[in-house]
């Protein structure tokens, strides 16, 4: 799914009230929501009269967001300033890559996290403690 489409699709759920009438879904947004977190003062625009009962950036801080990529160490700081390090899981977008090979992205996002500069235990939930919550193994 592409960025624009991923962002409007995650969007449309938002506005449409669904986090309030199912309150305990879980919704990933993959490589980082694509444009969501960019745009969160656009969204909470309110555009079209969505019928979701508090501010668009409420529900949207409530996804989870993976750095499946290839993503950049300062996209990946935003959103976790954005979101706190519980919100974001870590993915590599394996085995995809560039010409058909399957080696390319995993060591590429694995270099970006090392990069970020958060704390050694935010990394950790990211790398990990946050997926084992949320699949309860």
């Amino acid at each position: 799914m592409r960025r624009a489409s991923r962002t409007l699709a995650i969007s449309r759920i938002v506005y449409a009230g669904i986090f309030d009438r199912y309150p305990n879904l879980k919704l990933i947004g993959s490589h980082l929501g694509g444009m969501i977190l960019l745009y969160l003062d656009r969204l909470n625009w309110r555009e079209g009269n969505p019928t979701c009962k508090e501010e668009p950036e409420t529900y949207f801080k409530k996804i989870f967001y993976d750095t499946a990529g290839p993503i950049r160490a300062a996209f990946i700081k935003l959103v976790y300033d954005t979101v706190g390090a519980e919100q974001i899981l870590f993915g590599a977008d394996y085995p995809h890559g560039r010409g058909g090979r399957d080696d390319q992205f995993y060591p590429m996002t694995l270099k970006e996290m090392e990069e970020v500069d958060i704390p050694k235990v935010d990394k950790e939930k990211i790398y990990y403690l946050n997926a084992k919550k949320l699949f309860n193994i």
